[in-house]
């Protein structure tokens, strides 16, 4: 918040290298936050698995979304701060944390729609047999639009 107030009120781009220890910081934090997260949730979830081979699937297929969501947005921040660190005057980091609003929610979409198929999965109202098969639809729907003849 602080960092993004004297962006804000900095003309003189001839001050930016003041910036540089706020911005390190924020992105380091944010990368290391990313990982936190994903490791406490995945250890979480091992410790509830249980004796039921349903229960752990469902369980092994939470923690697959765990890691694949979490890992991608680490990632990201993990590429972010190591181009701000090489580089911080050529905004290469920018091209890392520009989608960063993007991925966590696509990050949240993600768990949303595989918690739907987990709960039907776990209700036995699915088919669906692997967490990664969304299940989407095929065909593109069209308005047709018809002449008055």
């Amino acid at each position: 918040m602080i960092d993004s107030a004297k962006i804000g009120v900095l003309v003189d781009i001839g001050k930016f290298a003041a910036l540089i220890p706020l911005t390190t910081v924020w992105l380091a934090t944010e990368a290391g936050l990313d990982l936190v997260i994903a490791m406490v949730l995945i250890r979480y979830l091992w410790r509830l698995k249980t004796e039921s081979p349903k229960t752990n699937s469902i369980i092994n297929r939470s923690i697959k979304v765990s890691i694949q969501s979490g890992s991608f947005t680490s990632v990201c921040a993990c590429c972010a701060v190591t181009a701000f660190i090489l580089c911080p005057e050529a905004y290469l980091y920018a091209v890392y944390t520009w989608p960063f609003g993007r991925l966590y929610s696509n990050s949240l979409l993600h768990a949303l729609i595989s918690r739907k198929i987990l709960s039907e999965i776990a209700h036995g109202t699915s088919e669906a047999h692997d967490i990664e098969s969304f299940p989407v639809s095929p065909r593109i729907n069209t308005i047709q639009i018809r002449s008055g003849n």
